[in-house]
């Protein structure tokens, strides 16, 4: 477990939390053959993980933090939105990179989306263009729409290419903080992960949301592969 937080580059870890995906400042994500993904201490210790469950993903240690569920795809892959709800069943929030003008207004909850007719249009694009860029940005909302925070790449740019072997992505704040970090790392024999560095004291919804991120960002998570991610 070392090695990966060594590779995340941080080489003083924040002292331990108390063993819950709500308080540790250091969580580590990793996956193998496609199979649940795994959640570990700084220290090694495994306290939860993320499985799939009827058409959507629990994140859970001790007991559940909350549920993922895609809502959204649009047709080319290039726009997407996951909903994550709360114990109480309430939204917290969603994940993903959201069209100017949605197929359908997303409602609280896990409920189906309103199926689209046989003789509507698809939507078309052309591909993104510079003016575009902005629209490609992975945002974490609240249920009301408004944008709690922003995931980019190392450059500060906005996260639209695909991953390498290993990546650093940051995801801020709406006032522009750095909140968390993000590592990836690929190992031989199809097996990698996540290390995700969480500043303290961050306040909820911000901080279940980040915890949630990984999933949407992890194209070997969500559908083993058949959806975009970042």
């Amino acid at each position: 477990m070392q090695e990966f937080i060594t590779l995340a580059g941080v080489f003083e870890p924040p002292g331990k939390g108390n063993g819950r995906l709500a308080t540790e400042s250091i969580l580590v994500f990793i996956t193998k053959w496609n199979r649940d993904l795994r959640i570990f201490d700084q220290e090694g210790v495994e306290i939860g993980a993320v499985r799939k469950s009827r058409g959507q993903y629990e994140l859970s240690d001790a007991e559940r933090l909350c549920r993922v569920r895609r809502t959204y795809k649009s047709w080319l892959k290039i726009y997407f939105e996951f909903s994550v709800v709360g114990l109480d069943g309430a939204e917290i929030g969603t994940i993903g990179r959201q069209e100017q003008k949605m197929l359908y207004k997303h409602t609280p909850g896990l409920g189906r989306p309103p199926a689209i007719g046989r003789g509507d249009a698809a939507p078309r694009h052309a591909g993104p263009t510079a003016s575009d860029l902005e629209s490609l940005a992975i945002k974490l909302r609240r249920p009301d729409g408004s944008t709690i925070a922003t995931l980019r790449d190392s450059q500060g740019g906005v996260v639209s290419r695909a991953r390498s072997d290993q990546r650093r992505l940051y995801i801020e704040d709406e006032p522009g903080h750095e909140a968390a970090r993000l590592t990836y790392w690929q190992r031989p024999a199809f097996w990698g992960g996540y290390v995700l560095e969480l500043q303290p004291g961050l306040s909820e919804p911000l901080r279940t949301l980040i915890v949630a991120t990984v999933l949407p960002v992890d194209k070997n998570i969500i559908d083993h592969g058949s959806d975009g991610g970042v």
